[in-house]
């Protein structure tokens, strides 16, 4: 009997995976498993619904840094990652890891530090298009280890109400650059400004803004058979706010007139939060 209670418990660590590889040398290095997910969607009453296409994660960059911010350890693009978690190799220094979803080719040397890990940059001189770029950090301790990845763009949906129907939008003095991890305080890449084309989809993206040079909206719509252009700002309480990071920015506009509007904006993040709900007149 007491052999066979000896038996079902080697039997439940090799189920449970306290089997490591014998490869591995114990010493110096352990293997972890990675799990990464997008950030969660709002489940607010007011929420962003993030779809398949705003949450895919086509490919991962990952770099291990030690506790002196040095980069010591990168690995090879895992490609298509399995939700079920990817097996790494993993030095014993390494405190934490960074990570980049849907990166560019540029990215796939490895850089030295944290500092240049955080100065690193994507263009957007062009609409960005889905995988979207994000980035993560977490520390590592144990052997299972999730990366939270964040949207480096700010949504922005743009709705028609009471008889106001939406025909274009126009993203104008957005910027042609954006960091790939958040900053904090929020600041942009030196870069230039630049306005995406006129388009008939309601839903943008766009990267991160400081109010001080605004990212401005201008809507083309139809009131009772007329056409009515109006230029939208992003004004919370009567004070310009900035284009952040993985939220959603609700553009509603309602006629008051056959020449004017109300319009109304929302901001939701794309993780669960209450919303602030601000309405002005233009």
């Amino acid at each position: 009997m007491k052999k066979l209670f000896i038996c079902l418990i080697l039997c439940a660590f090799k189920l449970t995976g306290c089997e490591r590889n014998p490869n591995v040398d114990p010493i110096t290095s352990r293997q972890v498993v990675i799990f990464f997910n997008a950030k969660s969607i709002s489940t607010t009453s007011v929420k962003s619904t993030a779809d398949e296409v705003e949450n895919s994660i086509k490919s991962l960059q990952l770099f291990g840094v030690d506790d002196k911010n040095n980069v010591i350890q990168s690995f090879p693009i895992i490609e298509n990652p399995s939700p079920n978690g990817t097996t790494l190799t993993l030095s014993r220094n390494i405190k934490s890891l960074y990570a980049i979803a849907n990166p560019s080719s540029v990215w796939e040397q490895a850089t030295s530090n944290v500092s240049e890990l955080m100065n690193l940059t994507c263009d957007y001189t062009n609409t960005p298009q889905s995988p979207f770029l994000m980035g993560g950090k977490v520390d590592v301790y144990g052997y299972n280890v999730n990366i939270e990845l964040i949207r480096s763009i700010a949504k922005i949906v743009v709705n028609g109400v009471d008889g106001f129907e939406v025909q274009s939008v126009t993203v104008k003095n957005t910027p042609s650059k954006g960091f790939v991890f958040a900053q904090t305080p929020l600041t942009i890449p030196s870069s230039g400004k630049v306005n995406y084309p006129e388009t008939a989809n309601t839903t943008l993206y766009v990267a991160e803004n400081i109010r001080q040079n605004p990212t401005t909206l201008t809507v083309k719509g139809i009131i009772d058979g007329k056409t009515i252009e109006k230029d939208v700002e992003f004004y919370v309480g009567g004070t310009l706010v900035n284009i952040e990071r993985n939220k959603c920015y609700q553009v509603t506009i309602a006629p008051m007139s056959e020449q004017d509007c109300n319009i109304s904006i929302s901001i939701v993040d794309w993780v669960e939060v209450d919303v602030d709900t601000h309405y002005f007149e233009y």
